[in-house]
């Protein structure tokens, strides 16, 4: 299988996130590349593909919404709700390949069924942000670090040692 990052311009990726019991929680997703594994935990996401890239430039926002909005639908039970705004908060570049992580609340997005219903937690794709510092992929967990502080929060102390 081709490595999508050699030939798409960008990767996006969206943290959803929702409160339990007060507790800060993000909808993550096991991913492998092959369908088979090894699997690595991440937040909904990934490269551009052509039909994402409609207006000009390939980074523009519309087309970042769009692979936003592909990605949620294919790899969660769920879809961003028309007129919701996810908010980017990081972006970085590995080469010209560009890296772009949003936020978006639990309350902006449609639950379509499956795996993580709205109302479970057992399902295991909701999890507390202090343990994803453990099982997140390496790039997603310094995505994660990025986005706490808009949440009040810091990297869990056991992680910054």
């Amino acid at each position: 299988m081709e490595n999508r990052r050699n030939t798409s311009p960008y990767f996006c990726a969206v943290l959803i996130y929702r409160y339990l019991s007060g507790v800060l929680h993000f909808l993550i997703v096991h991913h492998s590349n092959d369908g088979r594994g090894p699997y690595s935990i991440k937040f909904p996401g990934g490269c551009a593909e052509l039909e994402d890239l409609i207006d000009r430039p390939p980074m523009h926002p519309a087309n970042c919404r769009r692979t936003l909005e592909r990605e949620v639908a294919q790899e969660t039970p769920c879809r961003i709700k028309p007129g919701a705004v996810p908010k980017r908060f990081r972006e970085c570049s590995i080469g010209s390949h560009w890296q772009y992580y949003y936020v978006l609340a639990y309350e902006d997005v449609e639950w379509l069924g499956g795996a993580a219903k709205a109302d479970e937690t057992q399902s295991g794709n909701w999890v507390k942000y202090d343990d994803l510092a453990y099982v997140l992929h390496p790039s997603h967990r310094s995505a994660l670090f990025a986005a706490l502080p808009r949440f009040g929060l810091k990297i869990p102390a056991q992680v910054a040692r």
